[in-house]
């Protein structure tokens, strides 16, 4: 500051002695100093009552700020705010639907479980038995037919050895016939009437006697008593019937005497050496 300046410019242009100007230099510099000092302090002091009154101006806004938080942070502790009531009851809503649509879940995964355990349940049971049942059915028509097939050859062991007996004696007959002259041969008489001829193979012949041999074996003992044994007669002769189907292909074997197996009309009924076969 010039005015506080101890020394005026009339002064300094003066002539002096060096002593005199050091310790008017000394005076200046410390008076400068000293004035520096005040100045910072003056700083110091401004500043710290600024920051007084900051600091009481922040505890004011605080207070009130805080103050007016206090306020919606009771209703909200209340369950009085409408910021808070409103979302919290679309919350509470959401989470009845979510429990809702939960436990509807948890019925179909337990009908699921109960079911899929009833569905083992019930193969874990049925496939023993269906494999039991298969077991007793294919071991039942394993041996039924293992018994047809006895049967069968039974039967045909049976068949053949009478057949092959009738072939024998018709056979004998035939030649026992054959050899006898013309003039002691016996002529068959003439046949009137419609009759039908039938000319057997040996395989109908068989199938035929097997049919018989059951049809018998399946007649009660008193209706199987026969006088004589029936006979067969051989593919090579005909058999003249009459008033007999058609699937009644075996006749009774006629005696050595009589040649060729030529039956008259009825003379199944008639004949006593020979009887009907049975269906």
């Amino acid at each position: 500051d010039p005015g506080s300046n101890p020394m005026s410019g009339s002064q300094c242009m003066e002539p002096a002695s060096p002593s005199a100007c050091v310790s008017a230099s000394l005076s200046l510099s410390l008076s400068l100093s000293l004035h520096l000092i005040q100045c910072i302090i003056q700083r110091h002091y401004f500043l710290v009552d600024f920051l007084l009154d900051l600091s009481t101006v922040v505890s004011g806004v605080f207070r009130e700020r805080l103050s007016q938080l206090r306020v919606p942070l009771e209703e909200v502790g209340a369950e009085r705010a409408p910021e808070y009531t409103e979302p919290l009851g679309e919350l509470q809503q959401s989470l009845k639907i979510f429990i809702q649509v939960t436990g509807i879940y948890k019925g179909f995964c337990l009908d699921v479980i109960r079911n899929k355990y009833e569905c083992e349940l019930q193969g874990a049971k049925q496939h023993p038995e269906s494999k039991k049942l298969l077991f007793h059915h294919t071991l039942q028509g394993e041996l039924q037919e293992q018994i047809q097939r006895l049967e069968e050859d039974r039967q045909s062991l049976d068949i053949s050895s009478e057949w092959w007996d009738d072939k024998l004696h018709v056979r004998s007959s035939a030649k026992t016939w054959d050899s006898l002259p013309p003039s002691k041969r016996k002529k068959a008489p003439l046949i009137s009437g419609p009759y039908i001829v039938y000319m057997l193979q040996e395989i109908n012949i068989l199938e035929d006697w097997t049919a018989i041999k059951k049809a018998t074996a399946a007649v009660s003992p008193q209706k199987r008593k026969i006088d004589k044994p029936l006979g067969v007669c051989p593919a090579s002769f005909p058999v003249l019937l009459h008033g007999l189907p058609l699937q009644l292909s075996l006749v009774c074997t006629p005696l050595p005497s009589l040649g060729p197996a030529q039956l008259w009309p009825r003379a199944a009924s008639t004949r006593q050496d020979c009887l009907p076969c049975p269906q």
